[in-house]
């Protein structure tokens, strides 16, 4: 795999938890209950964090390609 194709995988994984955290967020607002309420920020937040985390694994990749 070339740090290219790499970056690449790491770009689409963070589309892709900020995809899943926005339906989080549209969870929440459409939640009829305490604990769907609850569910969906639970979620928001991982996916948040995770986006976080490969946005900063695609920062270090583009570092080290320089």
């Amino acid at each position: 795999m070339t740090i290219q194709e790499y970056k690449q995988q790491l770009y689409d994984a963070c589309m892709e938890h900020i995809f899943l955290a926005q339906q989080a967020l549209d969870r929440y607002a459409t939640a009829k209950t305490d604990r769907e309420r609850e569910y969906a920020k639970i979620d928001n937040l991982q996916h948040l964090a995770a986006h976080n985390a490969l946005q900063w694994a695609l920062y270090k990749a583009s570092e080290l390609e320089k």
